[in-house]
């Protein structure tokens, strides 16, 4: 709650108004890694500069951008910390020796990312959350809950985007 974030920054000497300060800066920040990582790409559909080059400097802007992403959500917590953890938080990707938690998100099922579901590797969307010493793996035949949701192994990354932003509409509200 509101009254708990402010009592604990309170408490480390920050007022709720320099936790929101501190958030509206990081939120600002993810302009400059988001412009980059689509530049890029626009670049590599078009075919100027050499493939590699390109990919390495792709790869370079989307950890730039998956810390940027990291230090939102680090001050958003502080600013509203979460109130309790979902479940799934407790549970290991069901990848072997996939080091993760599994997504948060339930469409993605028993796994930490659809890169790691596909190929073993991370892609931009994985959280990248160790998981607890001793977690419970995910059941690897976990299918997305709700049946607005195609099963995981189509999920594409365009559909994914298409689920985030139905869930951010629908926890508006």
């Amino acid at each position: 709650s509101k009254a708990s974030a402010e009592a604990q920054a309170s408490a480390a000497g920050e007022s709720g108004g320099d936790l929101l300060s501190r958030l509206k800066e990081k939120l600002a920040a993810l302009s400059k890694p988001v412009g980059a990582v689509l530049s890029i790409r626009s670049d590599m559909e078009r075919g100027v500069g050499s493939h590699s080059l390109q990919q390495s400097r792709l790869s370079d802007q989307e950890m730039r951008l998956f810390k940027a992403l990291e230090d939102v959500r680090i001050a958003a917590d502080r600013f509203d910390p979460p109130s309790n953890l979902p479940t799934r938080s407790r549970l290991r990707c069901s990848r072997s020796g996939c080091p993760y938690s599994v997504h948060w998100r339930e469409a993605v099922g028993g796994f930490c990312c659809l890169t790691c579901f596909r190929t073993g590797t991370h892609g931009p969307r994985c959280e990248r959350n160790k998981a607890p010493m001793g977690a419970e793996v995910a059941d690897c035949t976990q299918e997305p809950v709700g049946d607005q949701h195609p099963p995981l192994g189509e999920v594409s990354a365009e559909n994914l985007a298409q689920i985030e932003l139905d869930e951010a509409v629908r926890l508006s509200k």
